[in-house]
């Protein structure tokens, strides 16, 4: 497999060829992207739908974790590689939330709030026409 790293300063900037968006690897990257989305927000064990209820203390917090479609960012970069001509990167915000009650059927009825954001970046190669 063909690895190439690149340095993205002012001098380098040229050794990088980022495709446009109406490119049509772009939108079959961004198609990938939704569908990987949605395939975390269905796979997460504490969703909107499955709420995590934990006890901490005298407190009953119940949670739930979301990446959020609309914070998703895509490029398609050429790698100059045969075998791996190009990578997708993708980038979204992760959060989760949280509600907290004084007893379990309290805590699930909201209101929920944001407790952490994490900004994930996953990096994709496109091999033998499709993304891996």
């Amino acid at each position: 497999m063909c690895m190439h790293f690149w340095y993205v300063g002012p001098a380098a900037a040229e050794e990088i060829h980022i495709l446009d968006t109406d490119h049509y690897l772009h939108g079959h990257f961004s198609d990938f992207a939704r569908q990987r989305i949605d395939l975390l927000n269905n796979n997460y064990s504490g969703r909107p739908d499955k709420l995590l209820l934990e006890q901490r203390g005298e407190a009953y917090v119940s949670s739930y974790r979301l990446a959020d479609p609309a914070s998703l960012e895509v490029l398609v970069r050429k790698t100059g590689c045969k075998t791996s001509p190009f990578i997708g990167v993708m980038r979204f915000t992760k959060r989760t939330f949280e509600s907290n009650g004084g007893c379990p059927d309290s805590a699930p009825q909201g209101p929920f709030q944001v407790v952490r954001k994490q900004h994930v970046t996953e990096i994709f190669r496109y091999d033998q026409n499709q993304w891996r």
